[in-house]
């Protein structure tokens, strides 16, 4: 195993290549000199949280970081690894990565804390297999009012020419000093924290990754939370036969993890840009991923109650390589998953240029590119979700095989909806453009909304160019390229407003539907009305087909279930 890792003697070396990859991904280095927690948010307008849902969490301060003196408000590739830490006080203190001891930091009851991290953790990788353990999270424990802002910058990024691999299994291979059968562990310890041996027990309870969790729980409530991750936690292929493996483990493990508890009346703010991306040529290299995934969660917690949660990804786990294989995992975990969303919480989601892949071959087995958007185990309680999903999951291949999967899986997937309004706005997400054959025995796209339950409630879809397929053949088995946009047991007193714009459509030579097939599900099912819903569904060139078309397209109803106490509205365009 060759590992070279950015830092003292091999830095040119290392910092060359991922300038490079940085340069590749046209991700542009930060020169922002100011460093608060106290302040505008740097999220785009349309995703700041203002009025009484913001003004309920109280704003802590830091006080700002003064680059030029300081050394740590510019990250620049070819500067040193730096660990940055303010406290209360205002005074800059500095932290060696590689020092087990200074992690996790825990940030008491009512106190504040700002990190950054500069060029850390960057690597060259060639002809490596390696096996990691999880590293120890940045921060391990947030108190009760507590103030925390992360930023992380050009860190992680790893070139490889070889084979990066991420494993949760004990392999049986030859040990390094020639003797066969002996289970031999290679830690990554200049990306986590010195060399660790590998157990499955450990490996079971903490899914390797190479990038750590930023902020992980307890949390208490009141707390206020920022973290930031640009151009950080890419790839690089140097090589035709470069490849990363992902097994039972993570490249980016979650980022927030409110570990065994809730966010209770808290802010968190979630930013990850130009990050988790493999770049390399449609024609080299593969990307492998079984039972793990490439980029984790970005907010994991039991519960999100009176909370105010923005997630914001852009340009993020976006692959270009010669072959993609997804089998019972995904390229990007579930960006929010909870158990319960309740008391006038605030939920807002928004992805762009999220989880594309250029290549020749993609193959998607029980898994997923993209996770649930939005997973809640429980039920949704007078609170607001919204999510906006732009160029995301599409795939320009020769071949795609879509085998008991889906591009995107469900993006609000709950129980049930009580007091609550759910908006989805999704535009040219999960398309396939193949030069030769496209294989759906899944979907492309999962139900948007599915639940159980939907009670006095609001649900708006709006969805425009949305799994589409154009290729030579389209081959599809006893299921639809689009699945229901609204999927519910029974709704009450509800109102739903769906949208659909130029989706579910086939642009080929040769359309094969088995029996049973469709190319696009209801608009609306429910299994049963309970009465008082107003349902308006408007549909534009939605569902079509050209060229030749053998089987049969079964035409299912926009609308099913409602009842005569409910006010349905179908307009086709």
């Amino acid at each position: 195993m060759s590992l070279r890792v950015a830092g003292r003697a091999s830095m040119q070396h290392c910092v060359q290549s991922v300038h490079f990859l940085t340069c590749v991904l046209g991700a542009l280095v930060t020169t922002d000199a100011n460093f608060r927690l106290r302040g505008r948010s740097s999220l785009p307008d349309d995703l700041a949280t203002t009025g009484a849902a913001a003004d309920s969490v109280s704003r802590g301060h830091i006080g700002a970081w003064d680059a030029p003196q300081h050394g740590c408000g510019t990250c620049l590739p070819g500067q040193k690894p730096t660990v940055a830490v303010c406290r209360d006080d205002g005074a800059i203190r500095y932290s060696d990565w590689g020092d087990a001891s200074a992690f996790p930091l825990q940030v008491a009851a009512g106190r504040s804390l700002a990190v950054r991290l500069c060029n850390v953790g960057n690597a060259v990788v060639d002809g490596a297999l390696i096996f990691t353990d999880a590293p120890s999270p940045i921060v391990g424990s947030v108190g009760r009012g507590a103030h925390i802002r992360i930023d992380v910058l050009n860190s992680w990024n790893v070139a490889v020419s070889g084979v990066l691999s991420i494993s949760g299994v004990v392999w049986e291979t030859d040990d390094p000093h020639g003797h066969h059968g002996h289970k031999h562990h290679e830690a990554m310890g200049a990306m986590g924290h010195g060399k660790n041996r590998v157990t499955k027990e450990k490996l079971r309870l903490s899914p390797p990754s190479l990038v750590p969790t930023l902020v992980s729980g307890p949390f208490g409530d009141n707390v206020d939370v920022r973290v930031s991750m640009k151009q950080s936690a890419n790839v690089l292929f140097q090589s035709p036969l470069s490849s990363l493996q992902v097994t039972g483990g993570a490249f980016c493990g979650t980022l927030v993890g409110a570990t065994g508890s809730s966010l209770e009346h808290s802010y968190v703010e979630v930013e990850f840009a130009d990050s988790g991306n493999v770049a390399g040529s449609s024609s080299s290299g593969q990307v492998s991923i079984e039972s793990g995934t490439l980029i984790g969660r970005m907010l994991q917690s039991e519960s999100i109650v009176g909370s105010t949660v923005l997630i914001h990804v852009t340009n993020a786990s976006n692959i270009d390589a010669r072959q993609l294989k997804v089998q019972g995992g995904s390229v990007m975990g579930s960006p929010i998953h909870t158990r319960q969303i309740s008391k006038h919480a605030v939920v807002r989601l928004r992805l762009q240029h999220v989880g594309n892949f250029r290549g020749d071959e993609l193959v998607v087995h029980h898994g997923e590119v993209i996770d649930e958007m939005v997973g809640c185990e429980g039920n949704v309680v007078d609170s607001a979700v919204a999510i906006s999903a732009t160029d995301v999951a599409n795939a320009h291949v020769a071949v795609a095989r879509i085998l008991g999967g889906e591009l995107v899986d469900e993006v609000i997937d709950t129980v049930d909806i009580t007091g609550s309004r759910l908006e989805v706005t999704l535009k040219d997400l999960a398309n396939v453009n193949a030069s030769q054959l496209v294989n759906v025995a899944g979907e492309l796209l999962d139900e948007v909304i599915d639940g159980e339950d939907v009670v006095n409630s609001e649900v708006v879809v709006d969805e425009e160019r949305v799994g589409n397929v154009r290729a030579h053949q389209l081959v599809v088995s006893d299921t639809s390229l689009v699945d229901e946009t609204i999927d519910a047991r029974e709704a009450r007193n509800s109102k739903f407003f769906v949208r659909l714009r130029s989706m579910a459509s086939f642009q080929g030579d040769l359309l094969d539907i088995s029996a049973g097939g469709t190319l696009h599900d209801e608009a609306v099912d429910v299994d049963r009305s309970g009465g008082g819903n107003f349902v308006s569904v408007s549909v534009a060139h939605v569902g079509n087909a050209t060229g030749t078309v053998v089987g049969k397209i079964s035409g299912d109803r926009l609308v099913e279930g409602m009842g005569p106490d409910d006010d349905v509205n179908i307009r086709r365009v």
